[in-house]
């Protein structure tokens, strides 16, 4: 199976028992088998800037993703002194509805919001670290190819994937960002739908729906961001927080 690059790194203890205090562990068995893969946030930005498109997670290169070790080194994003946002472990996970049967994002819609929001959201500062880890489904797990069937190995990975979403979306230390207002021009020519295809908005899609009943368990009102709200521009991550809260 296409498995996460496993470069050395040695995550400090300083870091580490960030990691675990923030609930790290819950989420290390499927991270570290290689059934969820995550996409790491500043190769999300550059290619959205080179105007690039998402492929499959088989499909990509090995600097597309950050390792587990990596995640751990940076440990969490803390909460800064004047208590604006709460801490969270560095992982964002995308909650949005497929826009074709084939291809979630075939016109870089998608891609140009996230890497839009994420390029204001890692800027570099003291509380703030550079990387996160985006589990984004098309890209963290194993996607069957465009003719035939994903190997025996690649499904069963994808099916222990599918049995640790809640664990992601659920815990009360990730960051969930959904995608709830289609983008202009949907549905449409361009889009070239078959007749069937879903065209059901946000909250009617079962597992946007899912998705958003799992944020909402236990997590803090400012680590489920609605970015159907966000303008789109350049600004501080608090902003975006106030949009979108």
């Amino acid at each position: 199976p296409h498995m996460p690059p496993q470069r050395s790194v040695n995550p400090s203890a300083e870091a580490i028992a960030k990691w675990e205090e923030h609930g790290g562990s819950d989420i290390e068995a499927v991270l570290r088998s290689g059934a969820v893969a995550m996409l790491d946030s500043a190769w999300i930005v550059k290619l959205m800037e080179s105007g690039g498109v998402l492929q499959r997670r088989q499909d990509l290169p090995p600097e597309a993703f950050i390792t587990l070790d990596e995640l751990k080194a940076i440990g969490h994003v803390p909460a800064p002194a004047t208590g604006v946002w709460t801490a969270s472990l560095p992982i964002i996970i995308i909650s949005y509805p497929w826009l074709t049967p084939q291809h979630p994002d075939p016109h870089r819609a998608w891609l140009q919001l996230v890497g839009t929001a994420l390029k204001s959201w890692t800027v570099s500062t003291a509380k703030t670290p550079p990387r996160y880890g985006i589990m984004w489904d098309f890209v963290s797990l194993h996607q069957h190819p465009v003719d035939g069937e994903r190997p025996q190995c690649e499904t069963l990975l994808f099916r222990d994937a599918l049995g640790s979403l809640g664990a992601f979306y659920a815990h009360r230390y990730s960051i969930v960002w959904r995608l709830t207002i289609f983008p202009k021009g949907y549905p449409g020519d361009a889009y070239q739908l078959p007749e069937d295809a879903n065209v059901s908005e946000y909250m009617n899609r079962g597992w946007c729906f899912t998705e958003t009943s799992w944020a909402s368990m236990s997590k803090s009102r400012d680590l489920s961001l609605d970015l159907g709200q966000y303008d789109m521009q350049d600004q501080p991550r608090f902003e975006i927080m106030r949009q979108c809260t």
